[in-house]
């Protein structure tokens, strides 16, 4: 059975450039769209045959990454610095590359950059009003950790 895919026209400035992709996602993960086994990127954001599931265009500025780097992350913008790495991720998951960041020794710092963003407070509010774990919370805990301290992955498909 072939899932629903749903299509997202994503911006990117980077290095004084705008260049467009298009990020795929369905319940089997999220992707960039390839053309001839790469990464179809467009410079003015026309991709034919394809419906967007949303007018709007997200918009990613690594130049602000850039920015980041140079100033030692004295001052940083976690949101910024996950979308980042959310997008690289994906990137490579398409063309086949396992990501650096992806490694268990990266989860941590992970959930400190989530942590800090809208999402993370949202999730931290929620934990605080909802403080005590039932059963089963806790064996699906039990199941994604191996001794506490690394995350279950699961090998992926070929």
């Amino acid at each position: 059975m072939e899932t629903e895919k749903q299509f997202y026209l994503v911006e990117i400035k980077f290095c004084s450039k705008t260049y467009y992709v298009v990020w795929e996602t369905s319940d089997i993960g999220d992707y960039l769209l390839k053309k001839d086994r790469e990464i179809h990127i467009s410079t003015n954001g026309h991709f034919d045959g394809l419906t967007y599931s949303s007018d709007d265009v997200s918009v990613y500025d690594f130049n602000i990454i850039s920015e980041m780097l140079q100033n030692r992350f004295m001052d940083f913008d976690a949101e910024k610095i996950l979308d980042f790495w959310n997008l690289t991720q994906d990137a490579a998951n398409t063309i086949n590359y396992d990501f650096l960041g992806s490694k268990n020794k990266y989860c941590e710092l992970y959930n400190k950059l989530f942590q800090n963003t809208s999402a993370g407070n949202i999730v931290k509010e929620y934990i605080a009003k909802t403080p005590i774990k039932n059963e089963i919370e806790m064996q699906m805990e039990a199941k994604l950790y191996k001794d506490k301290t690394e995350m279950q992955f699961a090998k992926k498909r070929p």
